[in-house]
C-alpha cells in the first residue's frame, strides 16, 4: 500500500481475491488499467489464474469477476471467448464489471444485508444471471449491455 492508502499491486501469479463458499468458489482480479494495456496486462492472466483456481478450489462451480475502472473492447471480447466456448479446454465464469457496476453490487449487497437477505447462495443467483445472459448473447457488447439491468434486477 503505498502513503495514500491506495494499493500498488497485489501477489503476482495468483488471483487478487480468493473466495471459498460451500458451493461454489470465486476469484476476483481487480485493474486500475483502461487501454489496451488492459488487455495486455490482464487478458492471459486473469483466465490463467482463474482456471488454477478452478483446478485446486474442489468446487464444481466457480466463478471470476473482474473489476476496471472500464472494461476495453478486446478485454472483454477475450473474457466472452473464454467463457462462451473454451480456455485451455473448458469455459470459464468470468463476468467484466466496471468500478461503477461492482460499486452497485456493494451498494445493493449492503441493503441486502441489513434486511438479513444476503448470503452465498444470493450472490450465486446474480453471477448466474450474468452467466444465463451469456448463453443468450450473439455478441460480446451485447451481453456486457445487459449487465446494468441484471444488476438492477437483482435488487
Amino acid at each position: 500500500i503505498g502513503d495514500d492508502g491506495i494499493p500498488t499491486g497485489f501477489r503476482a501469479n495468483v488471483p487478487d481475491i480468493e473466495c471459498y463458499y460451500s458451493t461454489f468458489g470465486m476469484t476476483v482480479e481487480v485493474t486500475l488499467l483502461n487501454g489496451r494495456d488492459q488487455w495486455y496486462a490482464e487478458g492471459q492472466p486473469v483466465m490463467r489464474h482463474h482456471r488454477q483456481f478452478e483446478e485446486s478450489c474442489g468446487t464444481d462451480e466457480n466463478y471470476c469477476i473482474f473489476v476496471a475502472p472500464t472494461v476495453h473492447t478486446d478485454t472483454l471480447n477475450s473474457f466472452w471467448m473464454s467463457s462462451k466456448y473454451e480456455y485451455d479446454g473448458q469455459p470459464q465464469n468470468i463476468i467484466p464489471l466496471t468500478l461503477t457496476q461492482f460499486i452497485k453490487v456493494l451498494e445493493l449487497s449492503k441493503e441486502k444485508l441489513s434486511r438479513n437477505e444476503l448470503n452465498h447462495e444470493t450472490l450465486k443467483t446474480l453471477l448466474n444471471s450474468f452467466k444465463s445472459q451469456l448463453d443468450n448473447s450473439a455478441s460480446s457488447s451485447e451481453w456486457i449491455s445487459s449487465f446494468p439491468a441484471l444488476i438492477d434486477s437483482w435488487s
